[in-house]
């Protein structure tokens, strides 16, 4: 074998190589599997998305339904923005659809806050000690198995609306 031929082998060789590297990362396959979670078993039902925690945690310091905060929360809305959100309706006065309607429009906060004759600082500076306090509750969560267990309790009620359908007359 000649010098050239040699190189060209190694090459292939490592090419090759490269090549059955790179088609490792993929699968092929049917989709067949046990579970939900691996391809198989699907029952054409869509799972609903567990609720985050902050959603969970922003719904029971407003004391508002879990159902409506996670839906605000899928359409884009932040975590500071709810709350923002529910401090309007609690300091203002103001109807939810109201203001989701405003801010879908980038209606401002200052504009919102004269509308409904809330000074914008006291809802700045509360919203921050809020999301404070909620940061707190959602890290301890984690070290805390009661409230764990609270949070566990809530998302299990709020996964059971929503497999219980639509409500109805709101």
């Amino acid at each position: 074998m000649t010098r050239k031929a040699l190189e060209y082998l190694v090459l292939l060789a490592c090419l090759s190589l490269l090549w059955l590297s790179a088609s490792a990362q993929t699968e092929y396959g049917a989709g067949i599997g046990f579970s939900g979670w691996d391809g198989g078993g699907r029952s054409g039902k869509k799972k609903a998305p567990p609720p985050d925690l902050y959603v969970v945690a922003i719904s029971s310091y407003f004391d508002t339904g879990i159902k409506d905060v996670h839906r605000l929360w899928r359409k884009g809305f932040g975590r500071n923005e709810l709350i923002r959100m529910h401090l309007l309706v609690s300091l203002g006065g103001a109807e939810m659809t109201d203001i989701v309607k405003l801010r879908r429009k980038n209606t401002r906060y200052k504009k919102l806050c004269d509308k409904y004759k809330v000074d914008y600082d006291v809802l700045y500076e509360k919203s921050i000690q809020i999301r404070k306090h909620i940061d707190y509750h959602v890290r301890l969560s984690t070290s805390s198995p009661m409230f764990t267990s609270y949070l566990l309790s809530a998302s299990t009620a709020y996964i059971s609306a929503l497999s219980s359908g639509p409500v109805r007359g709101k």
